[in-house]
């Protein structure tokens, strides 16, 4: 009698114990799906701004032409970065929301690490090529003045140099956040 007792309070026991340890996983898995959607959040922000820089740099394109660059230049670089802002659009569509389970969530992050980093592929060869046109009209141009030139040339140099620089730092920064996403989200999977 005393034995089934003890084991019947020892069932007790047990049970609440599961009661508690699901209790906790359910805290645990709210509290990291809180900080996973909190970090998404934070990721899209950062991933905007560039395509904020862009909508800025279109509006400033026109003060180009109004200077004296050619309209072909005016008009390419206007071109150039309406592809960059909707690249940078659709890459951003892939950073995923974490009411989807975490295999898509972890899909959708994976393809935009990759859109990203891929990017820079196209995105650095076509900013050269429009700094060496931009640099070549300034110095070939009759409608700029001579003692303009060279300093407008550094000036420019010294802004695409600091730009480059942000945006690389602010690119190595969403692929690190990226990364630190998808191994947290391979974890939670695991479990």
């Amino acid at each position: 009698m005393e034995n089934n007792d003890t084991l019947n309070e020892m069932r007790e026991q047990m049970q609440a114990l599961k009661k508690k340890l699901e209790n906790q996983q359910i805290v645990n898995d709210r509290m990291l799906r809180k900080s996973l959607t909190n970090r998404l959040h934070s990721l899209r922000v950062r991933s905007s701004r560039i395509t904020m820089l862009g909508i800025v740099g279109m509006m400033m394109a026109y003060s180009f032409y109004k200077s004296g660059f050619s309209l072909a230049f005016f008009i390419v670089t206007e071109l150039m970065l309406l592809v960059c802002i909707v690249a940078t659009v659709l890459i951003n569509r892939n950073i995923p929301s974490m009411d989807t389970d975490m295999v898509t969530a972890a899909e959708s992050l994976a393809k935009f690490k990759k859109a990203y980093v891929d990017w820079i592929a196209v995105g650095m060869p076509v900013s050269l090529a429009w700094a060496a046109w931009m640099f070549t009209e300034v110095a070939l141009r009759d409608s700029f003045p001579e003692d303009f030139k060279l300093p407008f040339i550094f000036g420019c140099g010294l802004g695409l140099l600091i730009g480059v620089t942000l945006g690389l730092r602010l690119r190595r920064g969403i692929i690190r956040s990226t990364e630190s996403l998808l191994s947290d989200l391979q974890e939670l999977k695991n479990e």
